[in-house]
């Protein structure tokens, strides 16, 4: 894993990262030949437009953490993007996850639509300040706070778009 990240930041000194396409484009070019094979296709390219309507879409999102054993923790999730295309989420602050974020902040997500439309994205998740809360979902009041999550790659593809 640390690898694709070597080669993205290499990839991002060429290309504009700060940008949802600029990323897509960089996650692209550092892909295993595998992945690239499915995803750097250009009639299956998704630009940033498409993601954005492809996050909007999808209602859960299977989210990975490291755990404490350093074992992976994997849980279904909602994310959504800001107008600003800032990528967030809510979570309990006493859950699993979130002790999982605390001890290393390096998350990865998963999400797949009709038609062949997917996403992997990796970043780093970190607490959004001023953001804490209470929810009262499941019939309990729990805190809860906002999440940042700051991607560092995005592999995503629009099968339908060829």
């Amino acid at each position: 894993m640390g690898n694709n990240n070597v080669i993205v930041e290499r990839i991002s000194q060429r290309v504009d990262t700060t940008t949802l396409d600029g990323l897509l484009e960089a996650s692209r070019a550092a892909a295993g030949a595998d992945l690239k094979s499915l995803i750097d296709q250009p009639e299956r390219h998704m630009d940033a437009d498409a993601f954005r309507a492809f996050v909007a879409d999808v209602r859960l999102w299977a989210m990975a953490t490291t755990g404490k054993s350093g074992n992976p923790h994997i849980a279904p999730v909602h994310l959504g993007l800001s107008e600003d295309d800032e990528l967030q989420m809510t979570i309990h602050t006493e859950s699993v996850r979130m002790a999982d974020i605390r001890r290393d902040p390096r998350v990865a997500f998963t999400a797949w639509a009709d038609g062949g439309r997917m996403v992997i994205l990796y970043g780093a998740a970190s607490v959004i300040p001023g953001s804490a809360g209470v929810s009262g979902a499941g019939g309990r009041d729990k805190p809860i706070v906002r999440l940042k999550i700051e991607p560092t790659r995005i592999y995503a593809m629009d099968p339908q778009r060829g």
